[in-house]
């Protein structure tokens, strides 16, 4: 029978003393009868002891001893619990535990004892606190924005709506999430199921313009952007629907187009933006009063003149297309520019008829501005790639973050025990937070330096410079930053707040840049004629060709948009602020592209 037992016990001791969980067994009265290795390393050294009462004085805080007495008791009436503990050390310190314990006899029949095992839980309480945190900055980036934002499943049913679409459509949220989009979207104008759901599966984003009803029956035109929405395993779970206002455009446009067709009939009517063109004497017979206001010129100025002179287009082009109206009797030329007297340019959209007066070739001309057309265009463009920009950050970058930190907690879970592969992982969870705040930070400052009025001043460079550069190294705290400083003697700049996200924007894309443990940084300023100089170095390798002339252009180009961060973009929007000019450059050295070189313009007041 011994022969039996004794193998048993050694496997027992085998399992207790390579457990990766603390084991403690104690007796009735709570004292310590056996602790594994595991379990006393928990504590600070020398604190727990083998014939200890657990809720000992000695080794807890009162707290923690008042929790631990019931949990105790409570696995005595019980025969077992479970737990998760926030325990508090004599000696200060507190960490999280699960505690699962049991009752057992030995041999059966012996006094009881409870086997109690201890997993450190302190550094999952601790991710899970930071990716509530960041959960909670996502939404406050929902619910601030400005613009209508919606989640709708595969059926179109709203399942999440922020203030602003609220709003925008004159519901509660509780009311609006009991609808489909369908009920405020007219069929007759759009047919969101099969345009969003087989876009979505594809994975690709569009935008519709629509006509949609609000609670009290008004109706607003809306430009909807979607974006599709999958789960973790990339399967279709619905869509983001960023929902822009353009009622207010729409009510322009419609005038306008109202104002051209007036504006045709009264130039078919009345001459305006004529001129009359002498087609073998190559020069201007008359023109109308529209024109000579339109060009800045008086009627004998422009009497006389070549279309070369005003029409900004080659002389080869101007008389192929003098060609064709001849050859056709009349044509449409399309959009063009003119010249005006002083210098600018003027898009105009032209028509032109050919006149037989006795025996000349003569050309009525005739045009209308479409400034205002094209500032429209260009209106919608923006709004379209801010709509699609914001589709992006939310969807995207955030997601991905996101998405990242809480496979990273999985696969921590998978590891724990293993301390090369915990401290892989909390560096890469630590990464993916730090850009997350970054992210967050940076949608901020976007919005406010699109938002805020210019107030500049002066302001001294020194103390920007190095607040930037400390914000900058504290994002990678592994790094040890060499910043080489060559400053004028006197370095105040006009700006304004933002002119540190400048600053730290660059430093903070220097420092990734620069793989290894010593990054060097150099900033150098110098007082030119028109302005301050500012030059900012790295060593980190360079930047391509191909992204240097859209760098600073995450807004307006779709490729950039998916594959870079906000940085360079709050850097040239706020530079623009400031009508100052950035560039970029390699930093050359022994015929060798070693780094990045950035020469900021500041003019003067």
């Amino acid at each position: 029978m011994t022969e039996d037992i004794e193998p048993e016990r050694d496997l027992f001791r085998m399992i207790f003393e390579n457990a990766n969980d603390g084991i403690i067994i104690l007796n009735e009265e709570g004292k310590i009868v056996l602790a594994n290795q595991k379990a006393i390393s928990f504590a600070p050294d020398g604190i727990i002891r083998e014939g200890m009462k657990l809720i000992d004085q000695k080794i807890f805080n009162e707290k923690t001893i008042k929790n631990l007495g019931p949990f105790f008791k409570s696995t005595l009436e019980k025969g077992s619990n479970e737990e998760e503990v926030k325990v508090g050390f004599v000696t200060g310190e507190e960490r999280w535990f699960g505690l699962s314990s049991s009752v057992i006899k030995e041999n059966g029949t012996g006094p009881r004892r409870v086997i109690m095992i201890i997993s450190d839980i302190s550094k999952q309480k601790i991710y899970a606190e930071m990716l509530r945190e960041n959960q909670m900055k996502y939404k406050m980036v929902m619910e601030n924005l400005h613009e209508g934002l919606g989640m709708v499943d595969l059926d179109e049913n709203l399942i999440y709506a922020n203030p602003a679409l609220c709003e925008l459509l004159g519901y509660s949220r509780s009311d609006l999430l009991k609808l489909n989009i369908g009920d405020v979207a007219h069929d007759e104008e759009f047919k969101l199921s099969s345009l969003l759901n087989e876009k979505g599966r594809k994975g690709t984003y569009d935008t519709y313009e629509i006509l949609v009803t609000t609670s009290n029956g008004v109706k607003k035109w809306m430009l909807l952007s979607a974006a599709p929405w999958f789960n973790e395993n990339g399967g279709h779970k619905g869509s983001v629907v960023l929902f822009l206002d353009i009622m207010d455009r729409k009510t322009n446009e419609k005038a306008l187009i109202e104002n051209e067709e007036k504006y045709r009939a009264t130039v078919e009517q009345s001459a305006e933006n004529i001129y009359i063109y002498d087609v073998k004497k190559e020069r201007v017979v008359e023109s109308n009063k529209a024109l000579q206001n339109l060009l800045g010129y008086t009627a004998k100025e422009l009497e006389g003149k070549k279309a070369a002179d005003f029409v900004a287009h080659t002389s080869k082009d101007i008389g192929n297309r003098i060609n064709e109206v001849i050859g056709k009797g009349q044509a449409m030329i399309g959009e063009r520019s003119y010249i005006k007297k002083n210098g600018n340019y003027v898009d105009v959209e032209v028509s032109a008829s050919h006149l037989i007066q006795g025996n000349r070739s003569m050309l009525c001309v005739v045009s209308r501005d479409i400034t205002e057309r094209k500032r429209y265009q260009a209106q919608l463009i923006e709004e379209k790639n801010r709509a699609e920009f914001y589709l992006d950050l939310l969807a995207h970058d955030m997601g991905n973050l996101l998405h990242g930190i809480h496979n990273g907690l999985e696969v921590f879970d998978m590891v724990r025990g293993n301390r090369p592969k915990e401290r892989n992982i909390l560096n890469l969870l630590r990464s993916l937070t730090g850009r997350s705040i970054k992210l967050t930070s940076d949608v901020i400052t976007f919005s406010r330096s699109r938002n805020t009025e210019i107030d500049l001043k002066e302001i001294d460079l020194g103390p920007i410079i190095t607040s930037a550069i400390e914000a900058a190294e504290r994002s990678f705290p592994d790094r040890s930053v060499s910043l080489s400083l060559d400053l004028e003697a006197t370095n105040t700049v006009y700006a304004d707040e933002f002119i540190e996200k400048v600053f730290f924007n660059l430093f903070h894309n220097s420092i990734k840049a620069q793989q290894n443990d010593k990054v060097i940084i150099g900033l150098k300023t110098s007082k030119l004629e028109n302005g301050t100089l500012i030059e900012i170095w790295d060593h980190g390798g360079g930047i391509s060709e191909n992204m240097k002339p859209m760098l600073f252009d995450r807004l307006g180009n779709v490729e950039l948009k998916r594959h870079s961060g906000m940085g360079m973009a709050i850097v040239h929007i706020t530079i623009s602020r400031y009508k100052a000019t950035i560039e970029v450059e390699d930093l050359v050295k022994d015929g060798m592209v070693i780094g990045s070189l950035f020469k900021i313009l500041l003019p003067y007041k």
